[in-house]
This record gives C-alpha cells, sequence and structure tokens, in this order.
C-alpha cells in the first residue's frame, strides 16, 4: 500500500511540472511575438500559428484566417518601431489545449505614433509535434472609461 501511494505522489508532481513547463513554453512564444512585431517581422505570427487558425483582431469586422494573417506578414504592413508592454494575466491548461489571457499597452505605433492602447487579449493554442500552435485569437480595445484593473498602471 505504501509503494502506491509514493508513486501516486510522483506521479501528481510529474503532473504538475508538466504544466509549469507547458505555461512557460506558451508565456514564451506570446512573449516572442511581441519582441518580433516590434522588430517589424509579420511571419512570426504566422509561422506559430495552426493552417486552421481563426483570429479576431481589435480593428477587424469579423474573424480572419490563417491565410489572411500570412499575407498581412508579406504585405509589408508590419514596420519596426512598435512599442508594446505585454502581462500575463493567466494561462489555462488542459491536456494539449492551453489559452492565454494577456494584456498588452502600447505606447508606440508601427512606424512611431505615440499612442496610449490598451488591449486584452487571449490566445488559444494546441500542442502538436512537439510545438505550440495558435489556433484561435481575439483581441478587444480597452477605453479608458472600461478600465476594469490596472495589470499595466491603467486606473478605474
Amino acid at each position: 500500500m505504501a509503494f502506491f501511494l509514493v508513486s501516486f505522489a510522483a506521479v501528481a508532481i510529474s503532473s504538475e511540472a508538466a504544466k509549469m513547463t507547458a505555461a512557460q513554453q506558451v508565456w514564451a512564444q506570446e512573449q516572442e511575438i511581441y519582441a518580433r512585431r516590434a522588430l517589424g517581422d509579420g511571419m512570426y505570427y504566422s509561422s506559430v500559428s495552426s493552417e486552421h487558425y481563426l483570429g479576431w483582431p481589435a480593428p477587424a469586422a469579423k474573424p480572419i484566417s490563417y491565410d489572411s494573417i500570412r499575407q498581412q506578414g508579406t504585405s509589408g504592413e508590419f514596420k519596426s518601431g512598435e512599442k508594446i508592454q505585454v502581462v500575463s494575466d493567466g494561462i489555462a491548461l488542459d491536456g494539449d489545449t492551453a489559452i492565454s489571457y494577456f494584456s498588452t499597452h502600447r505606447t508606440v505605433r508601427p512606424g512611431g505614433q505615440k499612442v496610449d492602447e490598451r488591449y486584452e487579449n487571449i490566445h488559444v493554442y494546441v500542442h502538436r509535434q512537439g510545438r505550440w500552435r495558435l489556433v484561435g485569437a481575439m483581441s478587444r480595445r480597452v477605453l479608458p472609461d472600461d478600465l476594469r484593473s490596472a495589470p499595466l498602471g491603467g486606473k478605474k
């Protein structure tokens, strides 16, 4: 009986360690997405996305497909100089699925225009063939009157 309890405890620890590793991998990928955007690299986002991707960026009237983000990445639309602070608001994990909740605060748009723009974002990932692939996303602009929390220094 004691052997069974020891073995069960080892499995639980291993499972928690695996979740921690997965969350770290997903968060590292989120940070890399925004670091590459600042450099003007529009292709990185599509390179970590599934061909089944469907996402709804804040300015879009409806969700956009994988083909649309690949086209944007090659269009020259991404210019260097964008400045965005990215803060994790949590990562939910279940099996091979991860949902990353994060806030962003953009102070400089690509091309250099100074702004004060805040967004709440969700990225949905699946783990396939040893990689976390982005399959879904949604982003919404947070207007000053709508700030509910202050992870990026906003005030209600």
